[in-house]
């Protein structure tokens, strides 16, 4: 039966190997919390305290490395058009980056409602 039906097989083969975990319950306060949304809040609030706050300082100088500079001309490099340009010929079959999680497949079915914000952002980055 297997040599027949090789799909079959695969599939139970990788549905047996995938990990399905999720937090269902945890202890708040010492209080065993089961609702999800507690939970999640819960969740929220301690890695929203792990991690650093930006206290809103200034950032450091940093000396130059370089004689070179960038000086785009931000109306003709950056405008709704190229960055569609570009959204459109990614591949839709390649999978999302490591920290982004934002599909090609999305991008580039979604070029003419994302080219806009898109060069929004990427010329306040610049600026």
């Amino acid at each position: 039966m297997a040599k027949k039906d090789l799909k079959k097989v695969y599939s139970y083969i990788n549905n047996r190997n995938t990990t399905k975990s999720t937090i269902k319950s945890m202890k708040l306060n010492g209080i065993v919390e089961s609702d999800s949304l507690i939970v999640a809040d819960g969740l929220n609030n301690y890695f929203s305290n792990v991690f650093n706050k930006d206290n809103g300082d200034e950032l450091p100088n940093f000396s130059v490395r370089t004689n070179t500079s960038l000086t785009p001309n931000l109306d003709n490099d950056i405008n709704y058009t190229s960055i569609k340009n570009r959204l459109e010929q990614l591949d839709g079959n390649k999978s999302s980056g490591p920290n982004d999680d934002v599909s090609s497949y999305f991008l580039k079915h979604n070029a003419n409602s994302l080219a806009i914000p898109l060069s929004i952002l990427f010329k306040k980055s610049l600026l």
